[in-house]
């Protein structure tokens, strides 16, 4: 109650109709000079529905995902077909987002007041906002432990700056699992020790999936805060499975 949060998580969409005939020709071709130069420059995988007249655009990164999702949005909204313009806006797309991505990481940081945090944690951070956990966008769920953790930690008297940094940064290496083998919260603690964070703030990444013990009050606040974060009515999309248990 004391954490004045959205239930709601928007969610990217990636299916995008097309009403061109000539685009629609093309986008259900895969050897169409416009698909091959999609499928050269970026990262994704290209599904086109004939009934619907629409493209989905899939990628297990999420960052080539959205920039996949952006290049196709502007393509089929101009009506775009030359490979020269093509190659300029997959250009000045990812150039763009990148840019995003760090004012995104920022204004998490300066949302719940942070002292300095290295450019690559930031970058991390903003990377997260294009990433989802059971419908649950990333970066909210990571804003929203860092308050709930802060919470908690007040009413223990403990570092109150400290706990939120903690909560903050406690999913960071969900930013690296699609290039990087291994526990996210094991990445996550890696990067946070090379960017030079404090030990209590490496344990706190490390051990909130237990894959190590924790060593501090605060480790376990994060654990807490993040279980409260994912549990919460409204965070996350339920599975048939899941909902007909609660309704037994």
């Amino acid at each position: 109650e004391r954490f004045d949060g959205t239930s709601h998580m928007d969610r990217t969409q990636s299916a995008i109709s097309i009403n061109n005939k000539k685009l629609i020709a093309l986008f259900n071709n895969s050897d169409s000079r416009l698909m091959k130069l999609l499928n050269h420059n970026l990262n994704c995988e290209y599904v086109f529905d004939e009934k619907s007249e629409s493209i989905t655009v899939r990628s297990d990164a999420p960052i080539d995902k959205e920039i996949g999702r952006r290049v196709i949005n502007q393509i089929v909204k101009r009506s775009i077909s030359s490979q020269d313009k093509v190659r300029g806006i997959i250009k000045k797309t990812t150039k763009e987002l990148h840019k995003e991505i760090k004012s995104i990481g920022k204004k998490a940081v300066k949302l719940l007041k942070l002292d300095f945090v290295h450019a690559d944690i930031i970058n991390l951070l903003g990377q997260l906002n294009f990433r989802l956990s059971f419908s649950q966008n990333q970066l909210e769920h990571a804003i929203e432990v860092g308050y709930l953790a802060g919470i908690l930690a007040e009413e223990l008297k403990l570092d109150i700056a400290l706990a939120k940094r903690c909560g903050l940064l406690h999913d960071i290496g969900k930013a690296l699992t699609h290039i990087q083998e291994g526990s996210h919260a094991v990445l996550g603690a890696d990067i946070a020790e090379k960017c030079n964070e404090s030990p209590i703030v490496v344990n706190a990444i490390r051990s909130h999936h237990n894959d190590v013990a924790p060593e501090s009050a605060i480790a376990h606040i994060v654990t807490a805060a993040d279980a409260i974060s994912g549990a919460r009515p409204g965070a996350r999309r339920e599975t048939v499975t899941l909902y007909l248990d609660r309704v037994n």
